[in-house]
């Protein structure tokens, strides 16, 4: 089988980061590998790999158990080494990691970016986490056989009609793989109280967790920024498009499809963050019907000329409030979940993904190495999270 990239999807060649779920009890290795042999069944894509000839792109399905998988005993230094090894889409576009340590371990879920987005990933872990249930608990799973080759958005659009929600800006040239930038990974975890907190003050104040993120890393660096006057900054919030449709767009049934929202403000030394994120929050309520599925290299390619301008650009992309995985009677439990963990992004701005699991709201916070040093990285997570924290105090 073969099916053609299109712009979208070439973008994301070679971009992947990795869902990582955090585990107390034993997972048992061979059925694990099971439960990640019938995901590919049930999502052909994951079995491919991307070649290209004189046409373009495409994924080639010919070369049966593309998919990789491993298992190693580890603590979460091992796991990180998982989830940031090097990474070859003419090989595979999907790999599974399994690190163990007595009773607990991490599980790696790592995609290449042209095969699933944020929302596609976390929908496939699911499904790859509740075959494995169904396999502990009763030695087989529902007698499922459906298998889904996503189509890419380009398509989806055409199906719906709405051809015009493509960027203008990647419509008549030719695809181009977008530049990828080494980075460091930062994580913050708010407790369970902390997080009720940020909650909490998102409602009394008419707002979104996500915008006081938003305000608050916002708000963080111009702290780091010597100069009294007003001065424009950039936040880019990544957002899944699927719910824009009727029907909604099924999690797998699309690659990618996601827009973004460029929301400019004006910050002041001493600025609130609660102020500057409802900013944020009004002016994406405002175009949020109107935004265009867009790839990795059309977003970028005017954001750098204004970060070469000195604009202060960051990028958030929220997973929200991710619902609990199934359990196996055996006692096994999900506890943890990162949404985005990697050393590799398409960005030379920060980009943090944010997410919220059993009561704990979590920043992974991605800086390209190039641009800002290990302290500058340091200096800006903490004070962030410092100034995320204070207004929930």
């Amino acid at each position: 089988m073969k099916r053609y990239l299109d712009h979208v999807e070439v973008s994301h060649i070679n971009n992947a980061t990795s869902l990582v779920a955090e585990y107390q009890g034993n997972v048992n290795q061979e059925i694990l590998a099971r439960s990640f042999e019938l995901l590919g069944e049930r999502f052909p894509i994951l079995e491919s790999r991307i070649l290209q000839n004189e046409s373009g792109y495409y994924f080639d399905v010919s070369h049966s158990g593309a998919r990789e998988f491993s298992a190693e005993t580890g603590d979460e230094d091992v796991m990180l080494q998982a989830a940031c090894l090097p990474w070859d889409s003419s090989r595979s576009v999907c790999r599974l990691s399994l690190v163990s340590n007595d009773s607990a371990g991490f599980v790696v879920f790592r995609t290449d970016h042209s095969i699933s987005d944020g929302a596609k990933k976390l929908a496939m872990f699911r499904k790859l986490w509740d075959i494995y249930t169904s396999l502990i608990d009763r030695g087989s799973i529902d007698d499922d056989t459906s298998s889904l080759f996503a189509v890419s958005p380009y398509e989806m659009l055409r199906r719906r009609h709405c051809e015009h929600k493509v960027s203008p800006s990647i419509t008549g040239v030719p695809p181009k793989v977008a530049k990828i930038f080494d980075a460091n990974v930062f994580r913050v975890v708010l407790d369970t109280d902390e997080t009720r907190a940020v909650v909490s003050t998102a409602r009394e104040n008419s707002t979104s967790v996500h915008a006081l993120v938003c305000g608050s890393i916002l708000v963080a660096h111009r702290s780091g920024i010597e100069s009294a006057v007003p001065l424009n900054m950039i936040c880019h919030s990544a957002v899944d498009l699927r719910t824009h449709f009727r029907p909604p767009v099924g999690a797998t049934e699309v690659t990618n499809m996601v827009g973004s929202h460029k929301g400019v403000v004006s910050v002041e030394p001493g600025d609130e963050p609660v102020e500057i994120g409802s900013e944020i929050k009004a002016s994406l309520d405002a175009v949020a019907s109107d935004l265009v599925v867009t790839d990795a290299t059309a977003t970028p390619a005017g954001v750098h000329a204004q970060v070469d301008m000195g604009v202060p650009v960051v990028g958030v992309s929220n997973s929200g409030v991710v619902p609990p995985f199934s359990q196996p009677q055996n006692g096994l439990r999900i506890t943890g979940f990162r949404p985005g963990v990697g050393n590799r992004i398409p960005l030379r701005f920060p980009n943090y993904l944010v997410g919220t699991y059993a009561g704990r709201l979590s920043l992974e916070c991605l800086y390209a190495t190039r641009y800002f040093s290990d302290q500058e990285i340091r200096n800006l997570v903490l004070e962030s999270a410092t100034t995320l924290r204070r207004i929930t105090s």
